[in-house]
């Protein structure tokens, strides 16, 4: 299992909204099972963070996480996901 947790540092609140609705349509076609989303409220260890917003999603193995980012279908969401936030995508291997 492949776990992907990401961040965004939202700069476009509407385009946010809407690369969250085509990403999470395109998910669901290809069987990304999404954990959780929650929003940054503190640390309380190490640095305080910037507000930003985050989500954990699944994949089943790493074919299928390098098949969702490597898709067309994808690919044509980048520059709207770009333009709507400042995302950093961790990629976690369950062991």
């Amino acid at each position: 299992m492949i776990v992907n947790v990401s961040t965004a540092l939202i700069k476009d609140e509407d385009l946010f909204k809407e690369y969250v609705t085509k990403a999470a349509d395109l998910m669901k076609e290809h069987g990304v099972e999404k954990v959780c989303r929650a929003k940054y409220i503190e640390s309380t260890r190490g640095a305080k963070q910037g507000s930003h917003i985050m989500a954990i999603f699944k994949y089943k193995d790493r074919a299928a996480f390098d098949y969702f980012y490597e898709c067309e279908s994808y690919k044509k969401l980048i520059p709207l996901r770009d333009e709507s936030c400042e995302m950093t995508i961790h990629v976690y291997a369950e062991f």
